[in-house]
């Protein structure tokens, strides 16, 4: 978007680029840094319209084509990697995560366990905080790489409710997969149990109509969560409840 720097406070996440126009006219232009304008330009997939025709309706259909499906896809529209390895290793891992739209924010951990992390991003078209999940794929097993992540990913995707922790977008880079999510500020259940005590009568009563709720919903849409614990029940800054981690959920009849 073209606009003028002194009319506006830039954002942190925004940069300044000169650009030269053919008439020679100099203008300033505001762009996201994760664009990484900077950088050499890199090949590009050139695509056929029959290719953009078929990639636009499956990207409708589903938005988060992960695993096997991504992969026929790939070779259903004869689509082959463009971009040399070497060039790809060039830059760090911050400027990867970057050009995906996020950075990590400074702080520890929020979790861990034997194959991922948890850590607080900020996305950056937005400078909203998320939770990133990140997954090594080198220490998952054949079935969960093959079947549960796309699983869950499909179906965690698709749930919409205010007592249910939203999925953001899924990206990888690497052998590592990204699971933006949204940040619950005051932890887990178990943490606040433990910590406080036992829950208050009237908090009780309020938080198990929010739980009944999201139940209630997934299972109108045929969803199971299967791991329902206090580890997996988030609270929000306004002090709602959120349940999350989707990793054992699956559609029932």
């Amino acid at each position: 978007m073209l606009t003028s720097t002194e009319q506006i406070a830039l954002p942190d996440y925004c940069k300044v680029v000169r650009v030269t126009g053919a008439n020679g006219e100099v203008k300033e232009m505001i762009f996201p840094k994760a664009l990484d304008l900077d950088r050499p330009k890199r090949p590009r997939t050139t695509f056929s319209l029959t290719q953009l025709n078929e990639l636009e309706r499956e990207f409708q259909r589903n938005q988060y084509l992960v695993g096997s499906e991504r992969s026929k896809l790939a070779v259903r529209l004869h689509l082959t990697e463009t971009q040399p390895q070497s060039v790809a290793d060039e830059c760090s891992f911050e400027e990867k995560l970057s050009r995906r739209g996020y950075v990590w924010d400074k702080g520890a951990e929020l979790g861990a366990g034997r194959y991922s992390k948890v850590r607080v991003a900020i996305k950056l078209d937005s400078n909203i905080k998320v939770a990133m999940k990140v997954i090594d794929r080198r220490k998952v097993s054949e079935e969960y790489r093959r079947k549960f992540l796309p699983r869950e990913v499909s179906i965690w995707s698709r749930l919409q409710h205010p007592n249910l922790c939203r999925l953001v977008g899924y990206f990888e880079i690497g052998h590592k997969v990204f699971l933006p999510m949204e940040l619950a500020e005051r932890g887990d259940l178990l943490l606040y149990v433990q910590r406080n005590g036992p829950i208050g009568e009237e908090s009780a009563r309020l938080w198990l109509l929010q739980l009944l709720a999201a139940v209630q919903y997934m299972h109108d849409l045929g969803v199971a969560h299967r791991d329902l614990k206090l580890e997996n029940i988030l609270i929000a800054a306004d002090r709602s409840l959120k349940i999350a981690d989707f990793g054992f959920c699956r559609e029932v009849l």
